[in-house]
């Protein structure tokens, strides 16, 4: 699994007691993240099946409007695949509380990802 380094974005991948963590760094500020990001997500999701997955936002800067969308595919696609999916956040960034209370809303219907202020 290749990591993610795309403008001031960039995607760590650690491998630790069989959990994959995706930890977000920098800013995502590029407007088109679909056309990196989306990639990304789809060519990670054979490699993720079967195991438990942690994504973390709480350490990126900035996120942009236009992220929230490839957020929400992704999201979409790990549910759609079993891929136990948590979502973590820091509830006292504002741009990370508005875009993740809205995440957080649109998947409580998924059985496979949880979001989570921390």
């Amino acid at each position: 699994m290749k990591p993610y380094d795309v403008g001031n974005l960039k995607i760590d991948i650690i491998e630790k007691d069989g959990v994959i963590e995706l930890v977000w760094l920098g800013k995502s500020d590029d407007r088109e993240p679909s056309n990196t990001l989306t990639p990304f997500f789809s060519n990670l999701i054979q490699e993720l099946k079967g195991k438990k997955v942690v994504i973390d936002f709480m350490r990126l800067s900035y996120m942009n409007s236009s992220t929230v969308r490839p957020i929400l595919q992704m999201t979409q696609k790990f549910n759609a695949e079993g891929i136990t999916t948590m979502i973590y956040y820091d509830p006292n960034v504002t741009f990370q509380r508005t875009s993740f209370s809205a995440i957080s809303m649109l998947t409580k219907t998924m059985d496979y990802i949880t979001v989570e202020g921390k």
